[in-house]
């Protein structure tokens, strides 16, 4: 044990010896700081050279080094360079005061300090100048936000559109630092031009900065759901109008496989569901509206096959892509969208009908898109959304075209279904159900009665999916 800690300090010793044999002494280590200084002065690393002569400094006074009067004049040469007069000044009034009259660059010395002495009078009066135009923006400036302040009081929001233009130029003109009102003066100029994002940053960053003691705290809060109210109004027009959605009315229906022939044991027992009234989307959400959503949450596009975009409905999107499209609707409008349950689903596809199809049991000729339907679309691609009649309430493509995500579980029968009409929340709630069959199914895969399960990450060509609506009481 001693040997090694005798061998560590040893070896420590011998470290530090050789540190100290190899340290250069502060002269030359001063020389190198200078030659470095020099190279870089060569490459306009101004603000690195400077900092080589600061090291310099540095050493002179650890060590009580004598430096050359050449130093000072150099130093000087360096600090105009970067900008710094002060510090030019500084180092060539040193370098005249001992070098004298007699010094090697006394002439040039001269010279440097005459220019950095009438570039800093040069600068001063040119900061002077600004200073007095700030000055006279920001009593402009004052004068416009009381302006536009008594215009708001007389409830002339659109007048102050122009006023406070001319205060947000003159604060980017001078850098204006403007008083807290100007942020809710922004707000209510913005609201009335219905530029609305515009509004409500202004009215949020007026509330942060001025808090509940803020003289228009109350004021901006109105302001706020002035501009969510507004923003959902813009967004059930923009998103999805009113028009595309169709009032389903309450009621009561079978839902199951009500022929018992050609059933799966999946669509029994048949059973009563009470309804009560909801809305449900008139066509298929489509690529138009998909890639709205896409765009403003940054979420992947759904993959078009080279199909068509627009119109088509969109297809490679999974249950939580669906669900994930009704959350951002609903914050998008203010009301409340989310899948149909599948009782819901299936309510709305029989629009009053106890028969296979809306229609009648037959498949007919040209009324959906499936593999046998006699469209020109068949088992090719899909077709876009209202193509073929709607059913008695008013829903298009409920048959066909593409499997439709609903809100529920899987489960393998329907014992212990609800009967109210909601969503069956327990079960197989890793797979969720689809319904009414694609652009590839036969027609015994359109009825009203079939089911379809996949997992809730599952993306296919067949898969879209239509939105229902809680409809306020």
């Amino acid at each position: 044990m001693r040997k090694v800690i005798g061998s560590v300090v040893l070896a420590a010793l011998l470290g530090a010896f050789m540190e100290a044999a190899t340290q250069l002494p502060p002269e030359i280590m001063a020389d190198r700081y200078l030659v470095e200084a020099e190279r870089l002065m060569k490459e306009k690393e101004f603000k690195a050279a400077l900092e080589a002569m600061e090291k310099i400094v540095a050493l002179q006074k650890e060590h009580d080094l004598s430096l050359p009067a050449e130093f000072h004049f150099k130093y000087a040469q360096i600090a105009q360079s970067a900008g710094l007069l002060e510090a030019a000044i500084d180092a060539v009034n040193r370098y005249l005061v001992a070098a004298g009259r007699a010094g090697k660059f006394y002439r040039e010395a001269l010279e440097l300090l005459d220019q950095a002495e009438l570039k800093q009078a040069e600068l001063l009066e040119e900061a002077e100048k600004k200073q007095a135009e700030r000055i006279r923006a920001q009593e402009e400036a004052d004068k416009h936000l009381a302006e536009a302040l008594r215009l708001i009081g007389e409830k002339k929001y659109k007048d102050t559109v122009d006023v406070v233009n001319s205060i947000l130029n003159l604060r980017r003109q001078h850098d204006l630092t403007l008083p807290n009102e100007v942020h809710f003066v922004v707000a209510r100029a913005a609201l009335s031009v219905n530029r609305f994002k515009l509004a409500k940053d202004a009215a949020n960053q007026y509330l942060s900065v001025a808090g509940t003691s803020g003289k228009y705290y109350g004021d901006s809060q109105e302001l706020l759901e002035e501009v969510r109210a507004k923003i959902r109004e813009e967004a059930r027009a923009k998103w999805l109008s009113p028009n595309e959605m169709v009032v389903i009315p309450g009621g009561r229906f079978q839902m199951g496989c009500l022929s018992g022939k050609s059933c799966g044991r999946d669509e029994k027992p048949v059973h009563e569901v009470r309804m009560a009234s909801f809305g449900m989307s008139k066509y298929e959400v489509t690529y138009e509206e998909y890639d709205r959503f896409t765009a403003e949450t940054g979420r992947a596009r759904a993959e078009d096959k080279g199909w068509g975009r627009g119109r088509h409905p969109v297809i490679n999107v999974s249950w939580e892509d669906a669900v994930a499209y009704t959350k951002w609707l609903s914050e998008k409008t203010g009301e409340r969208y989310r899948l149909p349950s599948e009782a819901e689903w299936e309510y709305a596809a029989r629009a009053g009908s106890t028969t296979k199809y809306s229609w009648g049991n037959e498949i007919g000729h040209n009324r959906a898109n499936c593999d046998g339907c006699g469209s020109q679309w068949d088992n090719e691609k899909t077709a876009p959304v209202g193509s073929f009649s709607p059913n008695a309430w008013g829903l298009h493509d409920m048959h066909g075209n593409v499997w439709e995500w609903v809100g529920d579980c899987w489960n393998k029968r329907y014992k212990g279904a609800p009967t109210d009409g909601s969503a069956w929340e327990t079960g197989n709630c890793e797979s969720r159900v689809l319904r009414g069959g694609s652009w590839s199914n036969q027609p015994e895969f359109l009825r009203a009665a079939i089911r379809y399960w996949s997992s809730t990450g599952a993306r296919y060509y067949s898969f879209g999916f239509r939105v229902a609506r809680t409809l306020t009481p």
